[in-house]
């Protein structure tokens, strides 16, 4: 049984870890061309390299195991992987809040269909042709 589990473990994270990426690359690329801060060959490349930081950033904290040290007062038994952990912490969590607000934002958007579909709709008044020349006539008047 282990080794069934085992055997289905490598594709089931390499299919989570692309699905993962795209849905990182799409939001990221989407908010740099937003902020029209880069151009777009050069957006795209940003939102690459960004994605695959975040990927790596989640593989090595959350997958691997391997971002849990204790801390003790030597300096000696630092060890070589001290640095990349630097750098990829703030990338972890800048993908698991893309991650959780596209979640969020989800959520919000499956609730506020139902709350839309309870309620009957309002019929909105219409404002006719001459009704939008009476209240502007009026608003002359008022200002002179």
């Amino acid at each position: 049984m282990k080794a069934l589990l085992l055997t289905f473990t490598t594709p089931m994270l390499v299919l989570c870890a692309v699905a993962i990426f795209v849905i990182l690359f799409a939001t990221i690329l989407r908010t740099l061309k937003e902020i029209s801060l880069f151009t777009p060959g050069t957006s795209a490349v940003v939102a690459l390299a960004a994605s695959v930081l975040c990927l790596m950033g989640l593989h090595h904290f959350l997958v691997s195991g391997e971002g849990g040290h204790t801390v003790s007062g030597h300096a000696s038994e630092i060890n070589s992987q001290t640095g990349i952990e630097i750098i990829l912490l703030p990338y972890a969590a800048l993908a698991i809040a893309i991650l959780l607000c596209l979640l969020l934002l989800a959520i919000a958007r499956i609730f506020a269909g139902r709350r839309r579909e309870e309620y009957p709709a309002r019929e909105k008044a219409t404002v006719t042709k001459s009704e939008k020349h009476q209240n502007k006539d009026g608003e002359k008047r008022i200002r002179k």
